[in-house]
């Protein structure tokens, strides 16, 4: 827009100049005679030529100054677009590094509480590793525990009584098994004596005690006394039998550990009408299933 206006200034300039030239040379050129010019209108003539021609070297210069102030106008607009693609290039690659500083402060965000959780993942696991090494640890004990238990509960079960009887004789202690099977025993009674002693033996051959212990010794036919040694009834009911049992009966240990057989004696009162009779014997506990003898008896009284 520029160019144009100056183009416009510059005719005017250069019309007005040559119009001023001819208006001032119009009223001489009828008195003009070359061969009769002065020197004033041939100094005029010159001074107008060279007025034209310096208008003439003005308009160009300025139309030479006018195309390289374009010229720097077009450079400098090129220059600023060059400067304005540069600024936004730039202003690209910084919104471009602006954004990769966001993405990587929100990623090491991230990652800070990826490692807050993975600590805190980490100490879970350790507590809970350190609760199953606990719970391992008192499962082995209740395990050891219950592998003890079962064992003395194998031990125990695997432990039983073994009683043997017997009957204290003159000769010493005869085994009631051997004694069934022989002949009837001799019962013999003192002189004015109806009653005599019968002691039994019982040992625990076994390796567990026999837990309360249930003594039975019954006499046949009824007509038999048997009371507990020097505790004799005259009558009573049930008189053909006695019981140890009670609170006061105490369990049998083994042999090894009790030093020797229990005692079980008992006074019997023999009618003067037998001769003869049987004793059975019996003996069971909590643990000890019933293990019963039976004697055959016969009575000796002294000769009269």
């Amino acid at each position: 827009m520029i160019k144009p206006m100056l183009l416009v200034v510059s005719s005017i300039l250069f019309v007005l100049s040559l119009a001023l030239l001819i208006f001032s040379l119009w009223e001489k050129l009828p008195a003009i005679q070359f061969g009769s010019l002065a020197l004033g209108d041939i100094t005029n003539l010159l001074t107008a030529v060279l007025t034209m021609v310096g208008l003439a070297v003005a308009f160009v210069s300025l139309y030479v100054a006018i195309a390289a102030y374009q010229k720097s106008v077009k450079d400098s607009e090129e220059q600023q677009k060059s400067l304005d693609a540069s600024r936004q290039q730039l202003q690209a690659v910084v919104d471009a590094a602006t954004q990769q500083q966001e993405i990587l402060t929100r990623n090491l965000e991230t990652s800070k509480v990826q490692q807050e959780l993975l600590s805190k993942s980490l100490a879970t696991s350790k507590v809970q590793q350190e609760i199953q090494t606990k719970n391992l640890e008192t499962s082995k004990a209740q395990l050891g525990l219950l592998e003890a238990q079962r064992k003395q509960e194998e031990e125990r079960q695997s432990r039983k009584p073994i009683a043997e009887v017997a009957i204290q004789t003159k000769a010493g202690p005869s085994p009631l098994e051997a004694i069934e099977k022989q002949p009837p025993l001799d019962f013999p009674l003192e002189h004015n004596k109806k009653w005599g002693r019968v002691i039994f033996l019982v040992s625990n051959k076994g390796n567990i005690e026999i837990s309360r212990p249930l003594v039975r010794i019954v006499a046949i036919p009824n007509k038999v006394f048997v009371d507990h040694a020097d505790f004799r009834f005259g009558e009573r009911d049930g008189h053909n039998e006695y019981q140890f049992s009670g609170p006061n009966v105490v369990d049998i240990a083994p042999i090894d550990i009790a030093g020797g057989p229990f005692k079980y004696a008992v006074d019997i009162t023999v009618p003067d009408s037998l001769d003869a009779f049987d004793l059975t014997f019996s003996i069971q506990g909590n643990n000890l299933k019933r293990k019963t003898h039976t004697l055959h008896i016969k009575v000796i009284r002294p000769s009269s």
